[in-house]
């Protein structure tokens, strides 16, 4: 995973890895879309994406932020993933 400036770009590992947990190649652009609409929370405060891929595995994290892509929100361990924004 590339982060760069307002975006972050899938590595051609992440999307092995979300290919591995269901998710089809034409998801990928909804997904990478999603890394930079969705806000992330831990105990009610708002963290950053560089603080989640260090709390949580990248497989967690691509788990994560796939789900959220296409259903708004979701939890994994304790983060919460709110992709709302995603879909104004």
């Amino acid at each position: 995973m590339r982060i760069g400036e307002n975006k972050v770009k899938l590595t051609k590992k992440d999307k092995d890895i979300l290919k591995e947990i269901g998710y089809l190649d034409e998801d990928m652009e909804q997904i990478e879309r999603a890394t930079t609409k969705t806000s992330f929370e831990l105990e009610d405060k708002k963290i950053r994406i560089r603080e989640v891929l260090k709390l949580l595995s990248r497989r967690e994290f691509l788990s994560g932020i796939g789900r959220s892509a296409f259903h708004r929100s979701c939890v994994r361990n304790k983060i919460y993933f709110n992709s709302g924004e995603l879909f104004k």
